[in-house]
């Protein structure tokens, strides 16, 4: 009878949390992400060998872009949705068209420095998976512990 009680006492103090995950199926990357917090996807371009930042959002159990920023003009070009970039302090971004995902897709090279990362937390992807296709999504995980 105690047992029981303090199983229903632990899970009720098990809270859900929302939380992104990165995964090439052997291993993850997970971190807390709410709904409607932003992460952002870096990389460096391979045709213009020029860094990229996407910044992304959690809709749900979906991925919405927001907007894409790089010092190279075409890089941000390169994504062919038609507006103009604007130039600011930092280099050019230009806000995306409204684009929804349940998934990324990222093949994983090192030789391009891909990180996934909020304001707390950041996940250098060659480093983890190597040359893997990792997917990212939103989920919900018992504790981010929860592994």
């Amino acid at each position: 009878m105690v047992l029981g009680l303090g199983m229903s006492t632990g899970a009720a103090l098990a809270a859900p949390v929302p939380v992104l995950v990165a995964t090439d199926g052997a291993r993850e990357c997970v971190g807390p992400l709410a709904e409607g917090d932003t992460f952002e996807y870096r990389y460096i371009q391979s045709m213009y060998r020029a860094p990229v930042t996407e910044l992304l959002q959690r809709h749900g159990d979906r991925i919405r872009m927001l907007r894409a920023r790089s010092t190279d003009i075409r890089a941000v070009e390169y994504f062919g949705w038609g507006g103009d970039p604007v130039h600011d302090a930092d280099g050019y971004y230009e806000d995306a068209p409204f684009y929804e995902t349940p998934r990324l897709e990222i093949r994983i090279s090192p030789e391009y420095a891909q990180r996934i990362a909020t304001g707390t937390w950041s996940c250098d992807l060659p480093a983890l998976f190597g040359g893997a296709i990792v997917t990212v999504t939103p989920a919900v995980r018992a504790s981010v512990a929860d592994r």
